[in-house]
């Protein structure tokens, strides 16, 4: 076997150095022309529960009660510039934390400003993450009236051991019952988390989520091998627990999702979803490389080449919203972005050599299809099932042929 430890996130720490160009102006980048699709993130970093795994930048405080008027600030500046102006957005993303912590005002707030500010595309996709705990009738009602077609559900299992363990609230019945309460109001694109080989989870208890899930008929489920982040509740208390880690259960629980969910399809490394029921335009536009404009504390983004990262902290966030003129990216050469984009394609399950023509990494793809990784089909590297559960480790490794031939060249 190629790969011994299996990297379960694309989140993956890189040294990018080599592809720095320097520091630039926000300003300097939004005064050029878009005239391209591209979409809008939006951070809310709050939470009113913390699940035992979760280490994101989050509260549990409320959020100011003048955070969303700071959103709204920095869309309207954003929408003053000739890029903005001259783009068409075709998603929308609210993450966090849990953006349906934010009371039904708040919701319509700034969906309203969106639409008023932005030009969106007539089929826009407008996603929001949420608890089923927060997402009560009104806001629900809110929401979806305001354009939101899109949910994102943290469910992570319905078995109720595994839900004490990883800090949800509300039981089996709770979760199923309020999903079906979804489904049946014909809100079609629903979609949950599932996270599977978590402490003392039987082959059972993940079988019966999968079960659930086609029996409520979701439009799809991302699914994650439960990662243990140092940060986290479950990390600062990992000797409480007898946790197998080992690839060889993680394939087998991987295998076993595969199995119990033939009625979806990949979409990509970690999302099964119903043949046209999730697009899930949002992911794709980002790795194609469309732009990002970021909204909201601790949110990021890209513009043209310049990386932007809003300060997580709120003070210094909300100095950044009524300063922008100070505000600066960290720039990228042109080379990062090429290889980012044919690179993120493998997140998708391909890779089309003729895009980079690298001879480097074109002979890598040849070593993988040897050991059965991935197949060509009419010249495409595609995915199988062995390579998307080795996926990040594939994405890892390339990107590692890259740096390192960029690190030769600067020497």
């Amino acid at each position: 076997m190629r790969f011994n430890k299996r990297i379960k996130s694309h989140h993956l720490g890189r040294k990018l150095s080599s592809f720095m160009s320097g520091s630039k102006k926000l300003d300097e980048i939004l005064n050029s022309t878009g005239e391209r699709e591209q979409v809008i993130y939006i951070h809310i970093p709050y939470c009113s529960n913390i699940c035992s795994f979760c280490n994101m930048n989050r509260s549990l405080d409320r959020p100011k009660k003048d955070y969303i008027d700071l959103i709204i600030d920095q869309l309207k500046y954003y929408s003053e510039s000739n890029r903005f102006k001259t783009s068409t957005f075709s998603s929308i993303y609210f993450g966090g934390g849990t953006p349906s912590i934010l009371s039904e005002r708040d919701l319509y707030k700034i969906l309203d400003a969106l639409h008023s500010s932005a030009n969106l595309e007539p089929d826009i996709e407008i996603t929001m993450e949420s608890s089923l705990t927060d997402l009560n009738d009104e806001k629900f009602n809110t929401i979806r009236s305001s354009g939101v077609n899109r949910l994102s559900i943290g469910v992570q299992t319905f078995s109720n051991d595994g839900r004490k363990f990883l800090n949800r609230r509300g039981d089996k019945d709770f979760a199923y019952n309020r999903l079906k309460y979804i489904r049946n109001s014909g809100f079609e694109n629903l979609n949950i988390d599932l996270i599977y080989n978590y402490f003392n989870q039987s082959k059972a208890e993940l079988i019966e989520d999968l079960k659930l899930i086609d029996e409520l008929d979701l439009a799809g489920f991302s699914m994650y091998s439960l990662i243990i982040m140092n940060e986290s509740e479950l990390g600062k208390n990992l000797e409480k627990y007898n946790i197998n880690r080992s690839s060889s259960r993680d394939r087998e629980f991987f295998d076993t999702v595969l199995e119990y969910s033939k009625n979806y399809e990949y979409l990509e490394l970690t999302k099964r979803v119903k043949k046209g029921r999730d697009e899930y335009k949002y992911i794709k536009q980002r790795l194609a490389g469309k732009d990002t404009f970021p909204l909201g504390a601790g949110a990021g983004g890209s513009i043209e080449n310049l990386l932007i990262m809003n300060p997580i902290d709120i003070d210094k966030y909300e100095y950044n919203v009524y300063n922008p003129e100070n505000v600066n990216g960290m720039y990228f050469k042109d080379d990062y972005f090429k290889y980012k984009k044919a690179i993120d394609t493998i997140q998708l399950l391909y890779y089309n050599p003729n895009i980079l023509n690298d001879e480097r990494i074109n002979e890598y793809f040849k070593t993988l299809e040897n050991e059965n990784y991935l197949y060509k089909e009419k010249d495409i590297y595609k995915l199988n099932d062995n390579g998307v559960f080795w996926g990040n480790n594939i994405i890892d490794s390339i990107w590692n042929i890259v740096l390192e031939y960029e690190k030769a060249l600067s020497l």
